[in-house]
């Protein structure tokens, strides 16, 4: 297992607490989380995510964790 300060990772959503408001989508810097505007539906592109947790802080409904990928340190 990684710590939380690795550079890059995914998030996991909580399909059943998520509500779909899109807070995640517009407090995301990177662009990693999106909306889908034929579908109600939330995309997420792993390359983009820096691992902020800004989208885990915005969710009101506690819905997202981080999940690191990538250690970029000299103990990796």
């Amino acid at each position: 297992a990684l710590e939380l300060a690795a550079r890059d990772g995914r998030v996991v959503v909580n399909a059943d607490a998520c509500t779909l408001c899109l807070s995640c989508v517009s407090a995301c810097p990177a662009s990693a989380l999106q909306d889908n505007p034929q579908l109600p539906q939330l995309r997420f592109i792993e390359k983009n995510c820096v691992q902020c947790g800004l989208c885990a802080t915005t969710c009101p409904e506690d819905a997202i964790t981080l999940q690191p990928r990538v250690l970029l340190s000299p103990e990796r």
